[in-house]
């Protein structure tokens, strides 16, 4: 279970949505094909290597590592909205940064920050109206 908190910050009133998210059988997977490039990086301290993708009239960059032994789906990966069409990748490691783009510029940028067993967050949700996030389609125009 994920919470989002939308429109945080800048004056704006923050939206609420409370969601879950069932991973489907083997048979049912789809992979979102990476193509490698040459780019390497650091992003909180671990070694990546940038992939480039393209589905439809979406497109963007994924930076992934091998020193991380998580599953994606508690990554930013999952948080990109990607779930909708694909449930993995076409290549093995976690998504440390993911950039997402449309033909019409809409563009999100979703970068892993932390990754520290005692790292703590925390945000505090009283008296807050709390919505269900039902919708079953990303938010890119196909």
């Amino acid at each position: 279970m994920a919470v989002q908190i939308l429109g945080e910050g800048g004056g704006a009133t923050p939206l609420y949505n409370v969601g879950g998210y069932k991973y489907p059988a083997a048979e049912e997977l789809k992979k979102l094909e990476l193509l490698p490039t040459e780019e390497t990086k650091q992003i909180a301290g671990y070694s990546c290597k940038k992939y480039s993708y393209t589905y439809k009239k979406i497109f963007g960059e994924v930076w992934l590592t091998d020193q991380v032994a998580l599953p994606n789906d508690i990554g930013v990966f999952r948080a990109c909205k990607m779930a909708a069409l694909h449930n993995t990748l076409s290549v093995q490691g976690f998504v440390m940064e993911m950039t997402t783009e449309d033909e019409k510029g809409g563009k999100t940028l979703m970068k892993t920050i932390s990754l520290q067993n005692d790292e703590k967050y925390s945000v505090d949700l009283k008296g807050v109206e709390m919505n269900k996030a039902v919708n079953k389609v990303n938010y890119f125009t196909f």
